[in-house]
């Protein structure tokens, strides 16, 4: 479920909210009540909210200054300020302040749940976004080394240009800048086929690979 906080001056309607909205419905559950914008930044610390529901015109810290902060420390709260008519204009500046909603008062619990339905879904796209983000950047990772040889086998096999190999490499991360070059080949036998090339090829088995194959 999501966390919600209700901050509002009026207990009466901290409390119309609370029973009046289907929360587990929606599949909320309201973690705090605060009757200001300072007790809900303190309350927003210790219940770590997904959703901050706030009156606009509140003592101590209003609803925008609220949610300015909260966005500081966590930007992915959700906040939906409820305003009266008389200050429409100056919630309409909620939006500069990436306000997520605003709803007007009076307002029914139908209209509460209808822009939380709304929020609750653009929440859990967001949500399979980052997943699929996730998964995406574990995959990468996964397969870099993959990636990475089959690079450097590119080079000992084809001619590319310096764009391209630098530009693959960087996608690689591998950093191939530098005014010299070494490459070193290693060619690995199973146990099996050294015995049968080893006289075949003794002589012309590098002296570091014969130091491996008669240890002291």
């Amino acid at each position: 479920m999501y966390r919600v906080l209700l901050v509002d001056d009026e207990e009466d309607v901290r409390e119309g909210l609370v029973v009046e909205v289907d929360w587990e419905a929606l599949d909320l559950r309201i973690v705090g009540l605060a009757e200001n914008g300072r007790e809900a930044l303190e309350m927003a610390e210790r219940v770590e909210p997904d959703i901050v529901v706030t009156d606009i015109s509140m003592p101590f810290m209003n609803g925008l200054e609220l949610a300015q902060r909260l966005r500081k420390r966590n930007p992915l709260v959700k906040v939906v300020i409820l305003t009266g008519y008389d200050e429409f204009d100056y919630a309409r500046q909620a939006i500069s302040l990436s306000v997520d909603e605003y709803l007007l008062k009076p307002f029914s619990a139908g209209h509460l749940t209808e822009l939380l339905t709304r929020l609750r879904a653009q929440m859990a796209a967001e949500v399979a976004e980052r997943e699929d983000v996730q998964q995406l950047r574990e995959h990468y990772h996964t397969s870099l080394p993959l990636l990475q040889a089959d690079l450097m086998a590119t080079l000992l096999h084809r001619q590319k240009s310096s764009t391209y190999i630098h530009s693959k490499a960087k996608q690689c991360g591998l950093d191939l800048t530098g005014e010299r070059y070494g490459v070193s080949v290693l060619t690995l036998h199973m146990d099996g086929d050294v015995q049968k090339e080893k006289s075949e090829e003794y002589s012309a088995i590098p002296h570091s690979d014969i130091t491996k194959q008669h240890p002291r």
